[in-house]
């Protein structure tokens, strides 16, 4: 919905299949990108083990998370 100046109102409709198809245009270039890094990743890795050795190597895995305990009263 949008108002204009003169207190105007107008209503914009939209089926699911537009929103879908907005939602796909607006959104390919990340799909492509995550196939692309998908084809990397599956042309690198040749088995599950290799895998796991890569995610333990990776300077980017984050350290678990430390939740401090809650003070005593």
């Amino acid at each position: 919905m949008h108002a204009d100046r003169n207190g105007n109102n107008k209503i914009y409709v939209l089926t699911w299949s537009d929103i879908f198809d907005e939602f796909s245009l607006r959104h390919d270039y990340l799909m492509c990108k995550l196939e692309l890094e998908k084809e990397i990743w599956l042309k690198k890795h040749d088995s599950i083990e290799n895998v796991v050795e890569d995610i333990k190597e990776n300077s980017a895995t984050l350290d678990s998370a430390l939740i401090p305990k809650r003070a005593q009263n």
